[in-house]
């Protein structure tokens, strides 16, 4: 050591010595002794062993510039090799170069100068130094200057608070939220700088305390409300704790060029300085998915509950009324006459007259009512916690009232009516689908009396069963494979007894040769939409069947041809018919269409317009079972018809029933009165044809006479009383029994 400290303070003469030859090393070895004696040592410099033969030898100077340079040469070693411990290390190699040149002087009396390499050591370990701390500057510049980019470029707003939740740092989208710049919001509460609803503000406090104390990452799960210069937001908050941030000095270990980073929140030595709160924006994506949630369970026409949602409250409704003892009603609305309104103006005014009826249908509804679309022009009304049908009743009719009142459109005035049908829960069953279905099976009644009215679901009505569903299919491939065929049942002139006419019925063909009565599968027909085909199909086989019998040379007499409701409001009707006088080539005056009065008074606009279109082809016009529609009389002067047929309930009982009696007398009259001939259908006793002979009655149809026949038989009876004109007698012509001609003339045709 001594020997150290001596190459240490020759060192400082370095500069100097270069010039000295040599020294003695004993002469050198008793400098400490001085200098230790001038410091109070007693001890006396060992002048007398001085060995002129030990010489200190100078390292040669060449040498000497080379050796200055294993400084820096070692520097950029440690540099390159332990480049994170470099500045711990630098330290320790300062005093290298004495101990070399006292390892030197000791062993080889060699003295190689100190001064040179320690100035290159020290000058190179500041450069080095001084080079990572500017690396340390850059990198912690370029990490602040890429936070302050993605803090100034995101979306999110983003707010530093104190440990006292005064805010320290606002980003440019918190400071467009909360509409103060961060030089205005700084020191602040951050619970007064938005302005939040009561709930939402405790929710928030509570967030952040929960942050702050347990030194975690804290989650609002709901949106909270809070009110900026933009309006109402909606902002989802995450708080995390700040910690205090640990950078190493030199003695840690880490160089400082390294992106500074926060320091593991550790519970014992750390100390929470505040919190970073992040206020997402969800305003917009909340709107969006509301959006998306209405039009999933909501019309896009009208803006009502579709089937979705009707199902699901129904559902609900059901469950709560088998719960509490109450009762839940389903109103199914069918629109009347909806599809010629459609197709006469166009689907602009369609949509205008379903939002109309909507709206009109909505003021008919409690708040706590449903009123869903279920499609096209059909709507379903769930009315919960009804007293009494007598309740629901009066609700249908003040729908139908209000949907009845005509309105006008684009300056057109429009009149439409509904047919309800209606379904109790529990009462009818409590099942989602079946209440529908029933609520429809009882639309479909009203539909087929008339409209304009409701029905109650009752027990007895056809419901769609797994039967209706094979019954359809097979009514289907019925049409394809030309299993219907009709029957005639003939008209005779009561003065005369000779055939005027002919009534054509509707007959299905089984696989088994057995024929079936319209009762058994027309309501199928009228429910499934297939009664349009199927009565297509009888009007163009009663004009075929008429051109083969022309063709046979047979002499002809008028056909009549049912036509439904349905196909009466269908604008194809009057093009159908023309087709098939077209085909056939027969007079159109061969052909006549019955019309029910019920019919005719669901839409009598309409129905006046069919009958100019028909009556101009040339086809005559019945208004079949009479009285039995409650029609104004004042509304048949304005029906261009050609015929008037009496009901058969009414002639079941004349001989018997004075009122039915005074019916069939008031109907002949009334009919003569207006220039028209009347048919008495349903004649089937003597005492029947004696009293309507007696009454003027023109002609008569009925088991009297004969039942319907196929078209072979038909045309022996044309042949034969046409020809020879025989007087058509019960007697004369025998046919197979069949089901009263009473329900055979009212439901054998297609309507």
């Amino acid at each position: 050591m001594a020997t150290a400290l001596v190459a240490l303070l020759i060192g400082l003469v370095d500069p100097l010595l270069h010039r000295i030859e040599f020294i003695s090393y004993d002469m050198l070895m008793e400098l400490p002794g001085v200098l230790l004696r001038g410091a109070g040592d007693a001890r006396h410099p060992p002048s007398g062993r001085l060995d002129p033969a030990r010489l200190i030898q100078p390292l040669n100077e060449s040498i000497c510039h080379a050796v200055n340079l294993l400084p820096l040469l070692l520097l950029a070693l440690l540099q390159q090799c332990r480049p994170r411990r470099f500045h711990v290390h630098g330290l320790w190699l300062l005093p290298l170069p004495m101990l070399v040149t006292g390892l030197a002087l000791a062993l080889w009396q060699l003295w190689i100068p100190t001064v040179g390499l320690s100035i290159g050591l020290v000058t190179g370990w500041l450069l080095t130094r001084n080079q990572e701390l500017r690396s340390a500057r850059m990198a912690l510049q370029h990490e602040r200057g890429q936070a302050d980019a993605t803090l100034q470029a995101i979306t999110d707003s983003v707010i530093t608070v104190d440990t006292g939740a005064r805010v320290q740092y606002l980003n440019p989208s918190a400071e467009r939220l909360a509409g103060h710049s961060l030089a205005e919001a700084r020191g602040h509460a951050v619970g007064t700088l938005f302005q939040w609803d009561e709930p939402d503000a405790q929710t928030l406090e509570q967030a952040l305390a929960e942050c702050l104390q347990e030194r975690r990452v804290v989650q609002v799960g709901l949106a909270l409300r809070l009110k900026a210069p933009q309006g109402e937001r909606q902002v989802q908050i995450i708080a995390s704790p700040v910690f205090e941030r640990q950078i190493e000095s030199g003695l840690s270990g880490d160089r400082l060029d390294r992106p500074l980073r926060r320091a593991p929140a550790d519970h014992d030595r750390d100390r929470v300085t505040g919190a970073v709160l992040a206020l997402s924006d969800v305003t917009e994506a909340l709107r969006a998915a509301d959006k998306l949630q209405h039009e999933a369970t909501h019309d896009a026409l009208t803006g009502l509950p579709n089937r979705a949602l009707l199902s699901d409250r129904l559902q609900h409704a059901v469950l709560g009324a088998q719960a509490g003892q109450r009762s839940v009603a389903v109103l199914f609305i069918d629109l009347d006459r909806f599809k010629r309104i459609n197709d006469s103006l166009g689907h602009r005014h369609g949509d205008a007259v379903l939002k109309e009826v909507a709206s009109r249908l909505q003021q008919c509804c409690r708040a706590h009512d449903t009123l869903a679309r279920w499609g096209g022009d059909e709507f379903v009304v769930l009315l919960e916690d009804v007293p009494s049908r007598d309740a629901v009743a009066a609700r249908a009719a003040q729908m139908i009232d209000s949907v009845t009142l005509e309105f006008a459109i684009d300056q057109v005035e429009v009149a439409c009516g509904c047919s309800i049908g209606i379904a109790m829960a529990p009462q009818d069953g409590v099942a989602v689908d079946a209440l529908l279905a029933m609520a429809d099976t009882a639309m479909y009644r009203g539909k087929s009396r008339g409209g304009k009215r409701f029905e109650f679901y009752a027990s007895e009505m056809p419901s769609w069963t797994r039967e209706w569903l094979a019954l359809e299919t097979r009514l289907r491939h019925g049409l394809e494979t030309q299993s219907f065929v009709l029957h005639y049942q003939p008209q005779v002139n009561l003065k005369t007894g000779q055939l005027v006419g002919l009534e054509a019925l509707l007959r299905w063909r089984q696989p088994d040769g057995e024929l079936w009565l319209p009762g058994r599968f027309l309501p199928v027909t009228e429910e499934t939409g297939l009664i349009l085909p199927i009565g297509e199909w009888v009007i163009r086989e009663a004009t075929q069947q008429l051109a083969r019998w022309r063709d046979q040379g047979l002499p002809l007499v008028p056909v009549s041809v049912n036509v439904s409701t349905r196909q009466c409001l269908d604008r194809r009707l009057v093009q159908v018919v023309a087709e098939a006088l077209l085909c056939s080539g027969i007079d159109a005056g061969l052909l006549k269409l019955e019309v029910t009065e019920s019919t005719a008074m669901a839409d009598l606009g309409h129905l006046r317009g069919l009958l100019v279109e028909l009556r101009a082809l040339g086809v005559q016009v019945a208004m079949d079972d009479f009285g039995t529609g409650f029609s104004s009389l004042s509304h048949l002067k304005h029906f261009q018809i050609d015929q008037i047929k009496i009901d058969p309930s009414f002639v079941r009982d004349i001989s018997r029933d004075a009122n039915g009696a005074a019916i069939v007398r008031a109907t002949i009259a009334l009919a003569h009165g207006l220039g028209l001939p009347v048919v008495a259908e349903g004649v089937e006793s003597e005492e029947q044809m004696a009293f309507l002979s007696a009454h003027h009655c023109d002609i008569a149809q009925g088991f009297l006479y004969a039942r319907a026949q196929d078209s072979d038989s038909v045309a022996s009876m044309l042949s034969l009383s046409l020809a020879t004109g025989t007087p058509l007698q019960s007697s004369t012509w025998q046919a197979m029994p069949e089901q009263p001609a009473r329900i055979e003339t009212a439901t054998a045709a297609p309507t």
